[in-house]
C-alpha cells in the first residue's frame, strides 16, 4: 500500500515493500511493533500477532508456543494461560496449509468442535473476530502472522486491495522479530526476565504445578502460565522445565 508505514531514514523503504530490510535496523521490540501498527492503521486492521508453534497440538503440555502481538493484555494472558493454541481453529488450519487464508466468526467455524468455537467467541469480545493469517515455515517450527479486525468486510476489503503487501509484511514481521529475539539482552547487562517470570521459574524448579505456584504468588493459574510462556520464549525453551533449567544455567534465577 503506497504511503503506508513510516519511511526509514536509513533505508527509506516502508514495511510491506519488497526491498524492506528488517535486519538492517536492529531497533527494539516495542519500536518495531509500533511500526507494524502504523502500517496497518490506514487500511483498518488494528490488531496483529506473530506466533511460533511446534508439536502436534495435543494436551500433553510440551508443545512449544510463543506469541508476540498487540492484543489486549487480558486476552493474550487468557489465550496463553489456557493453552488455547492447542485448540485454536486458525492454528489447526495453518498446520494443514501454507497458503494465506481468511477466517472469522460464522461459516468458518461450522467444521470445528464446540470447544474450538468457544475460543473465537471469547476473542470476539476483545474485537478479534475476523482476520487473515499467513503461515510461514520457520527454523523453530511453523510461524503464523495474523492481521485482524472486528468487521468481516474490513478484513476482506483490506486483503482484496492490499493482499500482496500484507503477505510481504507478514514475512518482514517474522524476519524482524526473529532478528530481535536473537539479540541477547544479557550482553547489554540487562536481566531479560521480569520479576514475575523469575519467580514463576523458581517455583517450577522446585517442582510446583501452575496451581501451586498461583497460590504462592497470589495470582491466577492462567497468569502463571502466561509468565512461564513469556519466560520460555525469551529462553527459546521447549517447555517450562527446560526454561527453568536454562535459567539456572544462565544464573537468571
Amino acid at each position: 500500500m503506497a504511503g503506508s508505514g513510516r519511511e526509514r531514514k536509513d533505508q527509506g523503504v516502508p514495511l510491506g515493500e519488497i526491498d524492506y530490510l528488517p535486519q538492517g535496523m536492529m531497533q527494539d521490540r516495542d519500536q518495531f511493533l509500533g511500526e507494524v501498527e502504523q502500517f496497518l492503521e490506514p487500511i483498518g486492521l488494528m490488531r496483529f500477532s506473530y506466533a511460533v508453534f511446534s508439536g502436534a497440538g495435543d494436551a500433553a503440555g510440551d508443545t512449544f508456543f510463543k506469541l508476540e502481538s498487540n492484543y489486549p493484555i487480558d486476552w493474550a494472558t487468557r489465550y496463553q494461560g489456557l493453552h488455547y493454541d492447542q485448540i485454536d481453529p486458525v492454528i489447526e488450519v495453518a498446520r494443514m496449509s501454507r497458503a494465506p487464508f481468511l477466517w472469522g466468526v460464522g461459516g468458518f467455524l461450522k467444521q470445528f468442535r464446540k470447544r474450538q468455537r468457544q475460543v473465537f467467541h471469547e476473542a470476539s469480545e476483545f474485537g478479534i473476530a475476523h482476520g487473515v493469517s499467513i503461515p510461514i515455515s520457520g527454523r523453530h517450527g511453523l510461524e503464523l502472522v495474523t492481521f485482524t479486525a472486528e468487521n468481516r468486510s474490513v478484513v476482506r476489503q483490506a486483503f482484496a486491495d492490499h493482499g500482496g503487501k500484507l503477505i510481504v509484511a507478514g514475512y518482514h514481521i517474522a524476519d524482524a522479530l526473529n532478528a530481535l529475539a536473537a539479540q541477547p539482552d544479557e550482553a547489554e547487562g540487562r536481566m531479560p526476565l521480569t520479576p514475575r517470570e523469575r519467580e514463576s521459574l523458581i517455583w517450577v524448579a522446585e517442582g510446583l504445578t501452575s496451581q501451586e505456584i498461583a497460590g504462592k504468588m497470589n495470582i491466577s493459574a492462567s497468569a502463571v502460565n502466561y509468565h512461564l510462556n513469556n519466560a520460555g520464549q525469551k529462553l527459546s525453551a521447549r517447555n517450562r522445565h527446560h526454561a527453568a533449567l536454562l535459567a539456572l544455567k544462565k544464573q537468571w534465577i
